[in-house]
């Protein structure tokens, strides 16, 4: 996830006019924090819930809780392909209306 992170932001500045460069990549860095943060929350989210309900099943916790973390991260890696297939499907209309 790191490797993507400075080509995302390459992109979100690509078209900024320079004057707004410093506001465009200051808004970016804020967006990524926060989403961070809600990703994170939502796993935990996930995880938890999912956890819950095996153990109430008779699941001991331990494995309870891995189930859960990795049901957690199935969703939210299909959140984030849906995501990028989105952006791409973006990127190619905007392109596309340019030329």
């Amino acid at each position: 996830m790191p490797l993507c992170f400075v080509p995302l932001l390459t992109m979100g500045v690509t078209d900024v006019p320079p004057a707004d460069s410093g506001l465009a990549s200051g808004l970016l860095r804020t967006i990524s924090q926060a989403g961070s943060a809600l990703g994170m929350a939502t796993v935990i989210t996930l995880a938890l819930g999912h956890a819950r309900k095996l153990t109430a099943l008779g699941q001991s916790a331990p494995q309870a809780l891995t189930a859960g973390f990795r049901w957690g991260f199935i969703a939210t890696s299909a959140v984030a392909l849906a995501s990028v297939l989105l952006s791409l499907a973006f990127l190619v209309r905007s392109r596309a209306a340019k030329q």
